[in-house]
């Protein structure tokens, strides 16, 4: 084997092992930015607080849709911590369909909480 052969093997090898580690550190890895999901679920809280169930369901359901779609790296990432904030959601929208505002808010607000710790769970 001459020098260039050994130099290409080099590389070769060298650039597998980058590609390798840049696909190991994108694993587990997500977006931390709760913000948009947190105002969704503030506006639905404050609806609950004021009695207006219809206004806190159409928010909670808006909420869930746009988890679903926007949050697919947080589910590869940490599946547990997804369906843990998911089922807090689904809480939230089932109490919207009664008629207790104040379990409603109680949901909702555990929701809060549960986004609180994803958004810390760097």
């Amino acid at each position: 084997m001459n020098v260039r052969q050994v130099c290409k093997l080099l590389f070769a090898l060298l650039t597998a092992c980058l590609v390798s580690l840049s696909s190991a550190s994108h694993a587990g890895t997500y977006n931390h930015d709760m913000s948009a999901y947190q105002k969704i679920a503030g506006e639905a809280l404050k609806r609950a607080q004021a009695n207006d169930l219809a206004g806190a369901h159409k928010a909670m359901v808006d909420l869930e849709d746009k988890w679903d779609s926007g949050t697919k790296d947080l589910k590869a990432a940490d599946a547990a911590l997804w369906d843990k904030v998911d089922q807090r959601m689904d809480a939230g929208i089932k109490s919207t369909e009664g008629k207790d505002s104040k379990k409603a808010a109680a949901d909702i607000k555990a929701l809060l909480e549960e986004l609180g710790h994803v958004a810390s769970a760097k």
